[in-house]
């Protein structure tokens, strides 16, 4: 497993590996100690609030296909422990202009998540289409 790891984490390790200590250490023999090793030593110190920013700073990008969009979305979403009022209106706000506009039309705003996710990946795909058709 350590192979895997690179810059900062793999340093971590280096003097264990070196052979220099007098003993070899627990992590480098007992799986259930090094992911130990590597949750105290390297995970995120606020992980709610790095995944809440990361959240909030989330915005689709003008060559971007909704389902792109969506899955990045969803993965913090769960990891999140905001409502379903609040990740409506960030997955909203994250949604390029054109799909905004799309979204709003008719009916409004849907009221829960799902219905807002569905009509802004039917405007997506709508617009995909037209932009496969023109020369």
């Amino acid at each position: 497993m350590i192979s895997y790891l690179w810059n900062v984490a793999l340093e971590w390790f280096k003097p264990e590996l070196s052979g220099l200590t007098e003993e070899p250490p627990t992590c480098l023999e007992d799986w259930d100690a090094f992911i130990k090793e590597l949750k105290t030593n390297f995970r995120p110190y606020d992980e709610s609030g790095d995944v809440e920013s990361e959240l909030v700073n989330l915005q689709m990008k003008d060559s971007q296909c909704i389902s792109e969009y969506l899955v990045r979305f969803n993965s913090l979403a769960v990891r999140c422990s905001w409502g379903e009022s609040a990740l409506r209106h960030r997955f909203y706000d994250g949604l390029l202009s054109h799909l905004k506009d799309d979204v709003i039309h008719g009916e409004g705003k849907p009221k829960y998540l799902l219905g807002m996710c569905q009509k802004a990946q039917n405007s997506d795909a709508c617009y995909w289409e037209h932009i496969q058709e023109c020369p």
